[in-house]
């Protein structure tokens, strides 16, 4: 059975079949949408050489009934006089080449005399061949549908009908429709040329382009539903349901949902999947299809997109740039700014006389182009190993921009191609969800789809209307009472790009003959535009008058419509009045008159608090009651001196609350550090700025004379900026990169304040993580031996009676004893590693905000992990109430740099924090230069309790057989068998006793994770360096269970090439980001550039040999400056066979040449005193 056929779905067939009705007195003619509907009708041709529709219809024989149907030609003269009357008006003849039957010119044709629709069956020639004598049959009456649904599709054949040559008819006034386009379809290529660079610009480095797709300019994009629906008006084309417009809305929301739950699944993530180093396939470009996949992704693949980019960025730059595809096209999505196209040829490849609708991203849009462009150059270093040519050939895309919109468009297309076919499920609808034009049910007239297509194009048109070879241009002119005129005109293909060249208006179009061919595209484009805009629609009536725009809507013109009419590919021709609309601002006055802020005595930052605000409009400070007048025209354009001033409402409201609401001095100095308040502009004084760069400014310290420390100039900058600070009571965080001697330049302060008698009544806390308690201790007692430092940590902890200069204590112990802690006032609290109070609503973080103190001086490599939270957390304990209320900081920063990544919240913030911030990378060629290549740490670690016993019960066991043995062979064995064990044991003590271990059970291995951690966040690899292939292994098991990745560990039970296999994954693949090595399988012959730090997690005692391992990675090619850290146990005979080796050349040399047999040669004394647990 056929499918139910709607009837007049258009007007001009609707008015067809209700003309028939009337005169079908019999109520014959319902019976023939029955006999149409269930496939009577077999055949249906147009004979012209006798006038009438040749049909054939199935009945009760068992041959078909053959009918003709006819009408008399109408009247020679009243066909003139219609035709005449045509010739007159373009317009009616563009919206023919439409397909639409403009009801003027039914008016127009009844005016001469021509009925295009009948009044009577005398009307009609009609003859059935089945024995129904009735007029007409069931038979006819069918054929007459199935006309009525051709005149549906076709309005030109209703001319036919009547005998009327319309196209033919219209040549004699130089009216040629058959050479202009019926509509302009764009081929794929149309459309991307829009996008396509005239100059290619050179390809940013692999780094530059990531940063470029980790900040891509989302901040820009609004949401362009309502405006994209109001283009397309209710006319829709006659085969799709009514229901279809709501369908397609109802799809955008659910795909708005969707989308935006991925994008805030992004910032949880789960950091344990696994990154493969490339994605599973590449996009073809040029196949078959114009977009098609090389293969089939996994379904792993939707949860890798589910990663921070940032994780993304460190393991794999080609995964993280189609990671920043998704996003883009996820964000489009949520903005609903992409769109559907109809395309001459669709995505094939041989485009023939198909077509297709694909939803592509707006690019008309300023703000979606500008993320295309941005998308494509982040993209341009990746595209060889993200895109595929035909067969197995290389891509030809070159265009950055054009490759990413075609990579946007395919992602959208597999994003809402199932959601879209689950509501369009008939051939017509499911044209928007990828089905081919030559897919959809034939016209009764037509081999193809063609009547389809038109309609279908003249209804998405207004999405593209810069398709032909000339723009659209709409002038605007202003007069001297505010008045404002609009008028229509184009551009030609040769000054498109001249902004300064003036269009050919449509008064000029209409008359001169060289646009006779162009001239029905104009007025289709015209027609289109009028649909979104509709002054188009008078200045057509009017045949090319200006038209004028009435006050009252200047402004939903200008922030309404001359954005839509960008967006369609309108050029939109403004006076410079109207180009730069004016605002009302808040501007800061000093209420001090403008005190001299050269006096340091001046500068603080409560200083920053002394002004007050006023509103301002260009420059023209307001009165109260001209404000307050000004704001009667909420919502309006208005005129205002020389110009235009847009009187936002929620600006005014803003404005309103600053004068009624009175701010505190710390959210009076965050408005203005930030220079807005709720979106508002706050115009900034010089002299507020000559203060703030007064309180930013560093003088040169004088270097406390107790500090036993060479400083690098950086690091007397850093140094002084905390004395800076000190001295102006502000907080501190200093976030230089990894490596950079933070904590040099904290002993430095904490030093000079010492000797200026800070330290006389209150003294310094520092919390520390406990991997680096030692390390603290170790590090004031070599660079500045006058300060006294005690520890408050272990199970026997206790404050000492007489307070040291610097306290000790960790994180854990602050945490728990802050009660105790915070009963006292230090002068001081220093935070090292303070991304551990990265989460402000744990009790770490609030246990350490509630230890009071005079200044906080926070140390981060990191400040900010995994979110601006982190930040504000940190940052919020350094200086309480800098960065206001979390909701305020969601939405002025979080939100806006996070998710929209707008340029101008990442300045504001930047400025708030700029006086508590000090962050320097090694990147900085000025800190660059002042950098060895190589820096060498001894990283101290202080044993477990649990370490501390098994060693010392090692230790005396041992030292009594070596004591009770004479022969100096066994001697020396019994002797180097000890330092293997110690050894062992301070690596771990379940390794000594050959048992497992599921936690890190040393000092050593939580040390090496930390370091790990904060290599990670740094963007380091690292090698780790040990003697025993059991040490190796049980790193590999604490190393995953702490971050989710397993290293290789290339020891040498590896073969050959499973060796190479590591070494080229290590080196090339960005998520492999630590090896573990064993020293006598990889301590030579290995280049191993792709790391920067190097980790000798047990000691060798042979200088020749850590160098050599070591040489790994600091050698050529080497594009990094390289960290060494030493691991080594306080107290232990790892710390005194170190300090030995430093101050004796000597044993230094003879290690070179005997390695560790020299300590088989010491004394039973020597020995006591080196194995012996205690101070070095």
């Amino acid at each position: 059975m056929a499918p139910r056929t709607k009837f007049g779905e258009t007007w001009w067939g609707n008015k067809w079949l209700k003309s028939l009705a009337k005169i079908d007195h019999a109520n014959r003619l319902p019976r023939g949408r029955t006999y149409y509907n269930t496939g009577h009708v077999e055949s249906l041709e147009w004979r012209a050489e006798d006038h009438e529709i040749y049909a054939t219809v199935s009945g009760s024989a068992y041959f078909p009934y053959e009918i003709t149907i006819g009408i008399p030609p109408a009247k020679e003269a009243n066909v003139e006089k219609l035709v005449e009357a045509t010739a007159e008006r373009p317009d009616l003849c563009a919206e023919l080449l439409a397909g639409r039957l403009p009801a003027e010119l039914n008016d127009l044709a009844l005016a001469a005399g021509v009925e295009l629709f009948p009044t009577s069956w005398r009307s009609f020639r009609m003859r059935c061949s089945c024995p129904d004598s009735a007029v007409p049959c069931k038979h006819l009456a069918a054929v007459i549908y199935a006309v009525s649904k051709h005149i549906d599709e076709d309005p030109f054949w209703i001319f036919t009908f009547r005998g009327i040559n319309l196209v033919e008819r219209l040549k004699a006034y130089g009216v040629r429709l058959d050479e202009t386009a019926s509509v302009s379809i764009p081929k794929w290529e149309d459309f991307v040329g829009r996008v396509r660079a005239e100059k290619p610009e050179e390809a940013p480095s692999e780094d530059e382009a990531l940063e470029i797709l980790g900040n891509l300019p989302f901040a820009s994009l609004a949401p362009m539903g309502p405006l994209l629906a109001s283009l397309l008006g209710d006319a829709q084309p006659y085969f799709l349901p009514k229901t279809f417009t709501a369908d397609l809305a109802k799809l955008r929301k659910t795909l708005r949902k969707t989308a935006s739950e991925r994008l805030a699944a992004l910032t949880a993530g789960a950091e344990d999947v696994r990154i493969p180093d490339a994605p599973p396939a590449k996009l073809r470009l040029g196949g078959r299809r114009r977009f098609e996949w090389t293969k089939e992704a996994s379904a792993d693949w939707e949860a890798i997109f589910a990663l921070p980019f940032s994780s993304l960025r460190r393991a794999s730059p080609v995964v993280a740039a189609w990671h920043a595809a998704e996003v883009a096209m996820l964000q489009l999505v949520v903005h609903d700014a992409y769109t559907p196209i109809l395309f001459a040829g669709g995505m094939m490849e041989d485009e023939g006389r198909s077509a297709e609708v694909f939803f592509v991203p707006s690019v008309g849009s300023p703000a979606v182009r500008a993320l295309i462009d941005a998308l494509g150059r982040g993209l341009s270093p990746f595209l060889t190993d993200m895109l595929a040519g035909k067969g197995r050939a290389k891509c030809r895309v070159t265009d950055p921009s054009e490759a990413a919109l075609s990579i946007v468009t395919k992602l959208l297309a597999d994003f809402l191609t199932i959601p879209a076919l689950k509501l369009f499920k008939t051939p017509e609808t499911a044209f928007f969800a990828g089905l081919n034009a030559n897919e959809l049910p034939r016209a009764p007239f037509y081999d193809d789809a063609e009547p389809f297509v038109v309609q279908l194009a003249d209804w998405l048109s207004p999405y593209f209307l810069a398709s032909r070879s000339w723009t659209p241009v709409l002038t605007v002119r202003s007069g001297k009472e505010g008045d404002v005129t609009l008028n229509f005109g184009v551009l030609e293909a040769e000054k498109k790009e001249n902004t300064k060249a003036l269009p050919v208006l449509l008064r000029t179009i209409l008359k001169e003959e060289r646009w006779e061919k162009e001239r029905y595209g104009v007025l289709q484009t015209l027609s289109a535009a009028a649909r979104a805009v509709p002054v188009f629609e008078e200045i057509g009536a009017s045949r090319g008058k200006p038209a004028h725009l009435e006050k009252e809507g200047l402004r939903d013109f200008l922030f309404e419509t001359v954005p839509l009419l960008e967006f369609l590919g309108v050029r939109v021709m403004l006076p410079k009045s109207l180009q730069k609309l004016l605002t009302p601002r808040l501007a800061a006055v000093s209420s001090s008159g403008g005190a001299n802020v050269k006096k340091e005595s001046a500068v603080s930052l409560e200083s920053l608090a002394d002004y007050d605000l006023v509103v301002e409009v260009g420059g023209r400070k307001l009165t109260k009651e001209e404000f307050e007048a000004l704001a009667k025209d909420a919502g309006k354009i208005v005129p205002f001196d020389d110009g235009f001033v847009y009187l936002d409402p929620a600006a005014l409201d803003v404005i309103r609350r600053r004068f009624e609401e009175k701010s505190s001095r710390m959210a009076k100095i965050r408005m203005l550090l930030s220079e807005e308040s709720e979106g508002v502009k706050i115009e900034v004084p010089e002299d507020f700025r000559s203060r703030l760069a007064a309180l930013c400014a560093v003088r040169d310290e004088t270097l406390p004379a107790t500090l036993t420390a060479t400083l690098r100039p950086y690091q007397e900058r850093g140094y002084s900026w905390l004395m800076k600070n000190y001295r102006l009571g502000l907080g501190s965080l200093i976030a230089d990169d990894m490596g950079l001697g933070k904590t040099l330049q904290v002993i430095a302060a904490l030093t000079r304040m010492k000797e200026e008698g800070e330290f006389s009544k209150k003294r310094a806390l520092a919390v520390v993580p406990t991997s680096l308690l030692t390390n603290w201790q170790r590090e004031i007692a070599k660079f500045s031996p006058d300060l006294t430092v005690g520890v408050y940590h272990g199970a026997t902890r206790a404050l000492p009676e007489e307070r040291p200069d610097v306290l000790l204590t960790t994180y854990g112990t602050a945490r728990r004893d802050a009660e105790i802690l915070s009963k006292e006032r230090w002068r001081v609290l220093v935070l090292d590693e303070a991304q551990a109070l990265k989460n402000e609503s744990t009790q770490q973080t609030r246990a350490l905000r509630s230890i009071k103190a005079d200044g906080v001086i926070a140390m981060s490599g990191t400040p900010v992990e995994n979110s601006l939270l982190d930040f504000r957390s940190i940052l919020s304990t350094v200086e309480p109430g800098v960065l206001g209320s979390l909701k305020d900081f969601t939405e002025q920063f979080l939100i806006p740099v996070e998710v929209n990544h707008d340029l101008r919240a990442a300045e504001a913030l930047k400025r708030l924090t700029a006086p508590f911030l000090l962050r320097r990378l090694k990147s900085d060629p000025k800190i660059a230069a002042d950098l060895p290549e190589k820096i060498e740490n001894d990283f101290f670690v202080s044993m477990t309790p649990e370490q501390g016993a098994l060693y010392a019960k090692v230790v005396g066991v041992a030292l009594e057989r070596v004591k009770k043995t004479e022969k100096p062979e066994e001697r020396r064995s019994l002797v180097l068998q000890l330092v293997m064990r110690l050894k062992q044991i301070c690596n771990s003590p379940s390794q000594y006793e050959k048992r497992t271990s599921v936690e890190p059970d040393s000092a050593k291995a939580q040390a090496l994770l930390d370091l790990l951690a904060r290599s990670r966040a740094a963007g380091r690899k690292v090698l780790v360096f040990t003697q025993f292939r059991e040490t190796g292994e049980r790193l590999q098991d604490w190393i995953e269970r702490a971050s989710g990745r397993r290293p290789e560990f290339l020891h040498g039970g590896v073969s050959i090439a499973t060796r190479t296999k590591m070494v080229d994954a290590f080196q090339n693949d960005r998520s492999v980001e630590v090896l573990l090595i064993s020293l006598k399988a990889g301590g030579t012959g290995l280049n191993l550039t792709a790391a920067s730090t190097v980790v000798h997690y047990d000691l060798w005692w042979n200088p020749a040999v850590e160098a050599q391992a070591t040489d790994r990675a600091y050698r050529i090619g080497q594009k990094r400056d390289v960290l060494v850290y030493r691991l080594i146990t306080e107290g232990t005979f790892e710390e005194k066979i170190n300090r030995m080796l430093a101050q004796k050349r000597e044993l230094a040399d003879l290690t070179v040449a005997t390695g560790e047999t020299w300590i088989g040669d010491l004394t039973n004394d020597e020995l006591a005193d080196l194995f012996g647990a205690g101070a070095a």
